[in-house]
């Protein structure tokens, strides 16, 4: 009898073990004044709180940032301005290392993580740089108004998308000046090199009745070197999505049930889902592992073109061949903001939901 309890003892203690190393640590950002009621976007599509808000390290700091409506009071009127809570923290005790506010920051803001161990922070007019402990380097405000700033998976080579031109200017740090480079358009950039890939719409047809008739749906992805040489890499029939470089010829492309893996022209992975693959992906710094979202739609009326809500459900990790790593299931609320953050080396996937930072250690799967 002695023997049996001090076995179901030893394997419970196990069996804990293995929960706690599963479940990971966690910041209760409730508890350090953090407020966990985001800004209602414009967009009906986007989360309460835009993604790329939250990022990692590979020694467990972490950036979490928050979107909070400033109100100032006039003698007629009340102003809002939208501000940027930025705080970084230590996971190993807890500690806050540093915090950073930004006023006038407005829904499309991002932030980075760079592999100098510099932060930059930006939204379409506005570039902040910041280092490590979240003290301002440099700021700029462009001339002209940018809609997308491109990162190669170490977040060290950064690209700058200049809105209606749609040419592409490269990002110089710490300078923050913008250099025009290219008159092509870009979805995602390698790694240390010039290449580049983008998603075109065609003009396939399909045979209906012996007839040809325009298909909407055909898509084409294109890889780049430079700003000249132009390689067709894959063709496929969905809904638009950017494809995400994994190295200069593999890249992953989610399509709402699908999420796809080519490599030099070939697919060689399809992944299928019961819900949507969301978009970003988020690779790591070699393009070994990425993470994804898979959401479903809430509310909405398709008959009166009335959009819904897209919910995350799952975030799921995979290697570069599309073996899945790591998967969990997640249930954010909606009046709260929600956000995942995959490490450089792949090794830690951070997780904010209902006001709580998670980090689970999946480097042995």
């Amino acid at each position: 009898m002695i023997y049996r309890a001090i076995l179901k003892l030893l394997i419970l203690c196990c069996v804990c073990s293995l929960r706690a190393q599963a479940q990971g640590d966690s910041i209760n950002l409730r508890d350090r004044g953090f407020p966990t009621t985001a800004i209602n976007p414009k967009g009906f599509g986007d989360y309460l709180l835009r993604r790329q808000l939250l990022q990692i390290r590979d020694d467990g700091t972490i950036y979490v940032g928050f979107q909070i409506q400033h109100h100032s009071h006039g003698a007629l009127v009340t102003r809002t301005d939208p501000h940027l809570w930025l705080h970084v923290y230590s996971f190993k005790n807890g500690q806050q290392l540093g915090y950073l506010e930004v006023p006038g920051f407005d829904g499309g803001v991002r932030i980075l993580a760079l592999s100098s161990g510099q932060v930059l922070i930006y939204s379409g007019t506005q570039f902040v740089l910041a280092d490590g402990a979240l003290h301002i380097l440099n700021t700029s405000t462009p001339q002209m108004k940018t809609d997308r700033v491109l990162s190669d998976p170490a977040h060290s080579r950064l690209l700058v998308r200049e809105f209606k031109r749609g040419r592409m200017l490269q990002l110089q740090l710490p300078s923050l000046s913008l250099l025009p480079i290219c008159n092509t358009d870009a979805d995602s950039i390698s790694r240390d090199s010039d290449i580049s890939a983008v998603q075109f719409d065609t003009w396939g047809q399909n045979s209906t009745r012996s007839r040809l008739v325009p298909n909407f749906k055909h898509r084409q992805i294109l890889i780049r070197r430079g700003c000249d040489e132009t390689i067709p890499a894959f063709d496929y029939v969905g809904d638009p999505s950017r494809p995400t470089l994994l190295s200069d010829t593999k890249f992953v492309l989610s399509d709402n049930f699908h999420l796809r893996i080519v490599d030099g022209g070939k697919l060689i992975c399809d992944i299928n889902s019961d819900a949507k693959f969301d978009f970003p992906i988020m690779p790591n710094f070699d393009g070994s592992r990425f993470a994804v979202a898979i959401v479903r739609w809430r509310g909405g009326n398709e008959f009166l073109h009335i959009s819904g809500r897209k919910m995350p459900q799952k975030i799921e990790v995979f290697d570069s061949k599309g073996t899945l790593l790591h998967r969990v299931a997640v249930s954010p609320k909606l009046s709260v903001a929600f956000d995942f953050s995959l490490s450089p080396d792949g090794h830690l996937l951070a997780l904010l939901q209902d006001g709580v930072v998670e980090i689970r250690d999946i480097s042995h799967q």
